[in-house]
């Protein structure tokens, strides 16, 4: 099994972030997007965001099944916008993939939180998917952590998204894969409470330097290197683990081979 895991900011770069899917879903048995917009038409925002981003992708992932989470139906009054637009995740899995259970768990906030990512308004959750492969049942959890502060460091909030999480993976049982923009950095405490469960820290295990690039870097002017995680159970068997340095978006993919 191959899982990419990419915030994708809405698709703003984009012909160097659609290429770069095209070119991941060729080998990717599941992609795993943060930071994914629904929209009813195409709008873009300020930043060069596609609100209708998840539309666009299930056009173009023809051999993929998209299940879209949302997680805020207010992003839209924060982006000036007069349409709705759902703020939410995306998990796409390879067509002939069985699939299970779907579902979400916020972490911060609710659906009808306001959005205002200046302000620390956010909301934030866990998309959920189970897995049926023929070695077993297994899970992926598709997670974007709570944005504001920037500096990614330990919050209250922070401290309870990762509880949230542990108290979720304790009830799912079997193999687990939980990935995606955390908006950690990795000796915080959020972190290390993961750790301590027994899950197994990818970034930190392969020597991962970075997670973002020099477009988030620009953007931000500092040259904060993470952000984004990529978590196993033991009973996870990783064959490979690698986070290629692009420009598909401000955040780098995370791409890891696995079995049970």
């Amino acid at each position: 099994m191959k899982l990419v895991s990419l915030n994708i900011q809405g698709g703003a770069q984009g012909e160097a972030f659609f290429k770069y899917v095209s070119q991941a879903a060729k080998t990717a048995d599941v992609l795993c997007f943060q930071e994914v917009y629904k929209a009813t038409r195409a709008i873009t925002a300020h930043r060069g965001e596609r609100m209708d981003i998840y539309n666009q992708l299930q056009r173009r992932l023809t051999g993929f099944n998209g299940l879209f989470l949302p997680v805020s139906h207010r992003v839209g009054e924060y982006l000036g916008l007069k349409q709705k637009v759902i703020m939410g995740m995306a998990i796409f899995t390879k067509r002939g993939l069985n699939t299970g259970k779907h579902f979400g768990k916020h972490v911060d906030g609710s659906l009808e939180s306001r959005i205002d990512f200046e302000r620390g308004k956010s909301a934030n959750a866990a998309q959920v998917l189970e897995l049926h492969l023929p070695e077993g049942n297994a899970w992926v959890i598709n997670f974007h952590g709570v944005f504001w502060p920037g500096t990614k460091l330990d919050t209250p909030k922070r401290l309870k998204q990762s509880k949230i999480l542990i108290s979720l993976m304790k009830k799912l049982k079997g193999p687990k894969v939980l990935c995606g923009d955390f908006n950690l950095m990795p000796n915080t405490e959020s972190i290390k409470m993961l750790e301590r469960t027994g899950m197994v820290n990818l970034i930190k295990k392969y020597k991962i330097k970075n997670t973002r690039n020099t477009i988030s870097w620009k953007r931000h002017n500092n040259r904060q290197y993470f952000a984004d995680f990529t978590f196993t159970t033991p009973d996870v068997r990783v064959k490979n683990f690698k986070v290629p340095y692009n420009l598909a978006s401000d955040h780098l993919p995370m791409v890891v081979e696995f079995s049970l």
